[in-house]
């Protein structure tokens, strides 16, 4: 695949096709061909419209969705290497109400990275686990400028199962409920659990985490991201407004996450001063990890305090089945756990692996919490299973070094309007959101 890349690059570069050059990591290259071939025009936003336009389309082809909003009954599935997208984001409203099926199933093609950017995506009735499922087959997909909005039913924005992907400029929104953003679990992979990590730099061509950059998360209190079975993803530059995220460990997951690396975002909490609860959101964490290894590093993390719901440790470590009795490996009694807070794999065995924090700002503070009640009575307490120093460290990664921003692929797909770090994109990106919400 990195031979293919590189070939594809010098070739574009020869034709004149590339006009600039990026820097990366050692090993890092462009990734796909710029976006060619003929536009296909759906006739409506409605599925039976959608899909007749994608079954004419081509590789390469770009597939407009025409302005309006369309409640789907049924879903649509493809693998083309195309670009589904409306002209302006925001534009196309597509309500799930699909039953128990995927607004979309997208299983990535073997050629090129398939693009889906400016449709806006609804919760309705339908009952599925996601409105946009994705799934490994070939190039990573990209998923840009669209906008997520769920309400506290079962329905969650999205289920992404390859550990490759860019994630990137999208909204996300779920009416203050406890809903899932996103959540990557692919529970047959488990040879990402017996592979070395491919943290930062150690990703050669940038395939081989999911990743999550310049986004939106807006008042999703409790798991607006979920690195679930066997997820290596890239947490970075997003504003996380009043929302948290929350990783699965091998308790009530079948394999735990593998790795994550949460750096260079905003993660903010709004204190209303209500002391009802009426106006603050409960937020109980910025990140509540438990299982796996990675870093988090120059964020901002402020202080999660407030008279409505006191005061919460910001990053919240755990190991769940020393005490809970649920999932393969309940009331487990021995260090370590299986896959808990500070484990990795080198490739040949299990080893330790610590979590490293460093460089954040606002207030933040990290700290350990038992699971409650104590379904197994064993006496165990998470204190003996996360130790400073052994399973966490306080300071920089040795030889670690962030991927490059933003991702190669993007380069070569779309332009970028978050990386001078001028926040005012982000503050647009909230006013669309109160524009579009119920």
């Amino acid at each position: 695949m990195p031979s293919r890349r590189r070939d594809w690059a010098r070739r574009a570069l020869g034709a004149g096709l590339v006009a600039f050059a990026w820097l990366a990591p050692a090993g890092a290259v462009a990734s796909g061909p710029p976006r060619a071939g003929a536009t296909i025009a759906a006739a409506s936003c409605s599925p039976n419209d959608v899909e007749a336009a994608i079954d004419a389309a081509a590789d390469g082809d770009t597939v407009l969705v025409p302005p309006g909003t369309c409640s789907w009954t049924t879903g649509l599935s493809f693998d083309k290497g195309i670009h589904l997208t409306a002209r302006e984001r925001g534009s196309v409203t597509l309500i799930h109400d699909a039953g128990a099926s995927y607004l979309l199933e997208v299983t990535e093609n073997a050629g090129r990275p398939i693009e889906i950017s400016n449709l806006r995506f609804v919760e309705g009735t339908g009952t599925a686990d996601a409105h946009l499922a994705v799934y490994p087959g070939g190039r990573p997909v990209l998923l840009y400028r669209n906008l997520f909005e769920t309400n506290g039913g079962l329905v969650r924005s999205i289920r992404w199962v390859p550990n490759r992907g860019v994630i990137s400029h999208n909204l996300f929104f779920s009416n203050r409920q406890d809903d899932q953003a996103i959540v990557f679990v692919d529970n047959q992979n488990i040879a990402s659990w017996t592979t070395a990590s491919t943290m930062g730099a150690d990703d050669l061509d940038g395939e081989s985490n999911v990743y999550v950059e310049d986004n939106v998360f807006r008042e999703i209190p409790l798991q607006a991201l979920d690195p679930d079975s066997n997820s290596r993803v890239v947490v970075r530059r997003n504003r996380f407004d009043n929302s948290g995220m929350a990783s699965h460990g091998a308790d009530t997951s079948l394999h735990g996450t593998r790795h994550w690396e949460i750096y260079d975002n905003r993660f903010l909490f709004t204190n209303h001063g209500d002391c009802d609860g009426s106006q603050t959101l409960n937020l109980n964490w910025f990140f509540y990890i438990r299982g796996g290894t990675g870093i988090i590093a120059d964020n901002e993390l402020v202080d999660i305090a407030s008279c409505a719901w006191g005061d919460k440790t910001e990053i919240a470590m755990t190991v769940q089945n020393i005490r809970r009795n649920a999932g393969p490996y309940p009331c487990w009694t021995t260090y370590p756990a299986p896959r808990q807070v500070g484990q990795s794999h080198d490739g040949s065995g299990p080893i330790t692996d610590p979590v490293h924090i460093w460089g954040n700002t606002g207030g933040g503070t990290h700290g350990l919490t038992d699971y409650q009640p104590d379904e197994c009575g064993n006496g165990q307490t998470v204190a003996d299973y996360i130790q400073e120093g052994r399973d966490f460290v306080l300071a920089p990664k040795p030889g670690y070094s962030k991927f490059v921003h933003p991702h190669p692929l993007r380069r070569f797909l779309f332009g970028d309007d978050f990386e001078s770090g001028d926040t005012s994109a982000w503050d647009a990106a909230e006013a669309l959101l109160d524009r579009h919400a119920r």
